[in-house]
């Protein structure tokens, strides 16, 4: 196809003169040949023909594209011996007798006329200078089938009708038109969709979500009514970003989304105490928090998911903060308590408000009015994690929880070691949070708790004894025993002395080494076969170690220290 030439040729006084009288009679002034001649100069509208024409033919094909533009084509060639470059055009009508329209230049030529070859030239000729639809073009039978297709091609309307039509550059669908992967349309719904699949026919946007996925739409998508029933999104109502639901539930319900690749923003204005979950047809799903305000979605083409989103630091009030700014305290926990009056197989412990992390400076939960019923007799969550604990042990007791999962309870050994304040073992599946809350004395029987009462991280059990002996040991010097458990801080019991014959006896209980710092002294006089027992409690500096100084000024003396409260 040749290269089209843009011209706002100067109309001249004989052009308007003849157009003019042509609408005057009721007909169009018809132009008919283009001439090309060697002059250059500038046009003033008086020319009646060209200054030096060398060349003259009849217009080949072409046609009106607007009420102000025509477009023409041609074939032109030199005569035998004369090739010249064209400094200037005339276009004429009634046969070659008028010349309508002239364009030359004083600038360098930009066509070359062979008399060897012929050339091709299309002209788009802008007339606004004369009446709206005033003139057409004639076109020369014998000229190439091939330039009267272009001409007639150019200057129809709809030369493409296979093609899908659009309206001011806009696609709308066609259920007769085959898309292609890829193709960008008006959906049948007037929202915009692209084709995710190729050889596209008859599939309409609105209802064909695994051909057509949407692209840029504006505006809310309300779902009203919500009772007990599940709902499918069309194609339609899936396309906008946002998203807003409403109705009163009397059962937990399922919005169901296309398998698509996109994000949205669910509001759900729903009344009822029941759940609305966003998921796929056969994928995982979202829990949408019923309080009125936005909640951000992803589908990844099988499951709907809530992503965590990056936040810059807090610098204000009002911003959203990262959870490394947030002082959570691992354990925090208000009115933690359990309460045993009986050896038995399971305990509750409860609170009005735990924090749970992920790690020491990790993800936090927190929780409110928290009870959690733990069993040694089961296993998994609720029960058993990790190794049971031993006959005359402790057992750690831990609450756990994760995403979309609930906070349970679990009890693990803490007799040969001590228990983390966060789960060091691998714990169940679904649970990626927990916090130590117990630490719970374990009967001769080890499938049953001991009797216990716990407040806070304190607790205060039936005791053991930890030292008995006849013999003194100066001191200070470290005993230890395994009834106080690994975890204890502070430990606490009864401190009791006595002797064979009159004596001044002592035995001093202390956290370390230092002389008379913390602890208890139980020093007193004695008669024969007299004893006395005196309440303690120090803190556990040396895992289950208490230090101890004692002495006896006559007879065979008697040491007792026995543990019957501990904090965690």
């Amino acid at each position: 196809m040749p290269t089209s030439i843009p011209l706002q040729p100067t109309i001249t006084e004989a052009g308007l003169a003849a157009v003019f009288n042509d609408q005057n009679t009721g007909v169009e002034f018809v132009l008919s040949h283009i001439a090309f001649g060697t002059a250059q100069y500038t046009p003033d509208g008086s020319e009646t023909a060209l200054r030096v024409e060398k060349v003259r033919v009849p217009i080949a094909g072409g046609g009106r594209i607007s009420p102000t533009q025509i477009q023409i084509y041609a074939v032109a060639m030199a005569a035998a011996g004369n090739p010249f470059f064209v400094g200037e055009v005339g276009f004429f009508g009634d046969n070659g007798a008028t010349l309508l329209a002239v364009y030359s230049s004083t600038g360098t030529p930009g066509l070359f006329l062979s008399d060897t070859v012929a050339t091709s030239v299309s002209y788009g000729l802008g007339l606004a200078a004369l009446p709206a639809n005033s003139v057409s073009v004639t076109i020369d039978p014998s000229a190439s089938a091939a330039l009267l297709i272009m001409g007639n091609h150019v200057a129809a309307a709809d030369p493409h009708p296979q093609y899908v039509e659009k309206v001011n550059g806009v696609a709308f669908y066609d259920p007769t038109l085959t898309f292609n992967l890829g193709a960008e349309i008006i959906g049948d719904d007037l929202l915009v969709y692209q084709s995710i699949q190729a050889n596209n026919i008859g599939h309409a946007p609105s209802s064909s979500p695994t051909w057509w996925v949407p692209l840029y739409n504006y505006g809310d998508t309300p779902v009203a009514g919500l009772t007990n029933a599940n709902i499918t999104l069309s194609s339609t109502q899936a396309a906008r970003a946002h998203l807003t639901f409403s109705g009163a539930l009397t059962a937990a319900i399922n919005i169901v989304f296309p398998n698509w690749v996109k994000d949205w923003t669910v509001v759900n204005n729903t009344t009822g105490a029941f759940s609305l979950t966003c998921k796929t047809a056969a994928g995982t799903g979202v829990v949408i928090p019923q309080n009125g305000s936005p909640t951000k979605i992803r589908g990844d083409g099988t499951n709907i998911a809530q992503l965590a989103e990056n936040v810059a630091a807090a610098t204000a009030g009002q911003h959203a903060v990262q959870f490394a700014q947030v002082a959570a305290i691992a354990g925090t926990a208000r009115n933690l308590a359990a309460l045993l009056l009986v050896q038995g197989p399971s305990a509750t412990w409860t609170a009005d408000e735990l924090l749970i992390k992920t790690a020491l400076g990790g993800l936090a939960y927190t929780f409110s009015n928290v009870s959690l019923p733990v069993s040694l007799g089961a296993s998994g969550i609720g029960g058993i994690v990790g190794t049971a604990p031993a006959a005359n042990g402790f057992g750690a007791i831990y609450a756990a929880t994760g995403p979309g999962v609930p906070l349970k309870g679990f009890v693990t050994d803490a007799t040969a070691a001590k228990a983390p304040e966060v789960y060091g073992g691998t714990l169940p599946a679904g649970y990626t949070a927990s916090q130590l809350i117990g630490i719970a004395p374990i009967s001769a029987t080890a499938t049953q708790f001991a009797p216990f009462a716990q407040m806070d991280r304190h607790v205060d059990w039936t005791g053991t004894n930890i030292v008995t002996g006849s013999v003194g040991i100066g001191g200070p010097s470290l005993s230890t025993s395994t009834g106080i458990p690994f975890n204890a801080r502070f430990a606490g019991g009864f401190n009791q002395v006595g002797s064979s014959a009159a004596s001044t006896i002592s035995q001093v209980i202390t956290p370390s080494t230092i002389p008379n710092a913390g602890g208890q002294n139980n020093t007193t006089t004695l008669g024969t076969n007299g004893s006395e027992a005196l309440p303690w409690h120090c803190a556990i500096v040396t895992p289950q170690g208490i230090y101890r100084q004692t002495t006896n000024t006559a007879g065979t003396p008697s040491f007792t220290v026995s543990t019957n409260q501990y904090d965690f």
